[in-house]
C-alpha cells in the first residue's frame, strides 16, 4: 500500500471518529422522536375514543331519545370539547400531583426523624426484615404473645361472629336455597379462619 493511501485511509478515520458524536446525538434525537410519537398515539386514541363516545351518544339521543338534530349536535360539541381539554390538561394535573406529592413528602420527611420509617407499630417495637423467605415458625422477641411470626398461638383465639340478614317475599324459594346459603356461609368460614 502506498504512502499517499495510508494517508488518505487515515484521513478518513479521522472524519470516521469525529462524526461519532454527530451520530451519539441523532441517535438521541431519533429516541426522542420514537418517545414523542408513542405519546402522540396514545393521546390521539384516547382523543378518537372520546370522539367516537360522543358520536354514538349524540346518535343514540337522536335516533332513540328524541332528540332534535341541533341538540345532538350541541351535545356533541361540548362532549369534544369536554374531551380535547381533559386531554390539553392531563399534563398539567400530572406535574401538579406529582409536585403535591413531593411537597408533601418533602414535609412529612423532614418532620418525621426516621429514614427509612418508624420502628414503631401500635406501640410495640417492630423488627425489619433482613431479606429471605420464612418457611418454618421463627422466634421473634418482640413480636407477639409468644414470639413467632404467622403462627396463632392457643389461647388467642377469638370467636368468630357472621350476621346474615336474608329477606325474602316468598319462604319456599329461602328453602330451596338453604343448600347454597349454607355453602356460602362456610366459604365466608374459612375466609375468615385463614386470615386470622
Amino acid at each position: 500500500m502506498s504512502a499517499t493511501a495510508e494517508t488518505e485511509l487515515a484521513g478518513i478515520g479521522e472524519q470516521i471518529t469525529s462524526l461519532a458524536p454527530l451520530l451519539a446525538s441523532f441517535d438521541a434525537e431519533l429516541a426522542r422522536l420514537r418517545e414523542n410519537t408513542s405519546f402522540t398515539s396514545r393521546e390521539m386514541t384516547g382523543l378518537a375514543s372520546g370522539f367516537s363516545a360522543a358520536l354514538r351518544r349524540s346518535f343514540d339521543g337522536l335516533l332513540f331519545d328524541g332528540l332534535k338534530l341541533d341538540q345532538a349536535l350541541k351535545g356533541l360539541t361540548a362532549r369534544v370539547i369536554d374531551n380535547l381539554y381533559a386531554m390539553a390538561m392531563r399534563p398539567v394535573h400530572k406535574a401538579a400531583g406529582g409536585a403535591l406529592a413531593a411537597g408533601i413528602g418533602g414535609l412529612m420527611s423532614g418532620l418525621m426523624p426516621f429514614a427509612a420509617g418508624a420502628p414503631f407499630s401500635q406501640g410495640r417495637v417492630m423488627p425489619f426484615a433482613r431479606g429471605g423467605i420464612v418457611t418454618a415458625p421463627t422466634r421473634f422477641a418482640m413480636r407477639g404473645a409468644d414470639g413467632r411470626l404467622g403462627v396463632a398461638t392457643t389461647g388467642q383465639a377469638r370467636p368468630v361472629s357472621l350476621v346474615m340478614n336474608i329477606t325474602t317475599p316468598d319462604a319456599e324459594s329461602f328453602r330451596r336455597s338453604e343448600s347454597q346459603i349454607a355453602a356460602q356461609i362456610g366459604r365466608a368460614l374459612m375466609r375468615g379462619q385463614r386470615n386470622r
